[in-house]
């Protein structure tokens, strides 16, 4: 299964992305200017997009993927708020969405 750690420490642990049920992942929980690393499970190579509805879409402003390594960055902006679901594709595997929900600092 994907994990992630959200921070700056590369020494951070990991936390599993966890099921929803029915193959679906929960949310990953961030506020406005975390960072998020998103590592996919090892395989074959991966290919990132942004879910809006039916369609794929560029991944967002301030991030980057290592298509080879499976490992996904987004330091966020100001303004980015809301859900973002990212798919993450690899050859004839149904693809994973993990949804991130992007919430305001209180």
């Amino acid at each position: 299964y994907p994990a992630f750690r959200t921070g700056y420490d590369p020494g951070g642990a990991l936390a599993p992305v966890r099921l929803a049920g029915d193959g679906l992942f929960e949310a990953v929980q961030l506020h406005e200017m975390d960072r998020l690393e998103l590592h996919l499970p090892a395989g074959p190579r991966w290919h990132a997009a942004l879910r809006f509805g039916d369609e794929c879409r560029p991944l967002p402003i301030g991030s980057t993927f290592d298509n080879e390594g499976g490992i996904f960055y987004w330091q966020l902006g100001a303004g980015f708020l809301g859900r973002f679901d990212l798919e993450f594709t690899s050859g004839g595997t149904p693809p994973l969405v993990i949804p991130v929900d992007v919430v305001t600092r209180r």
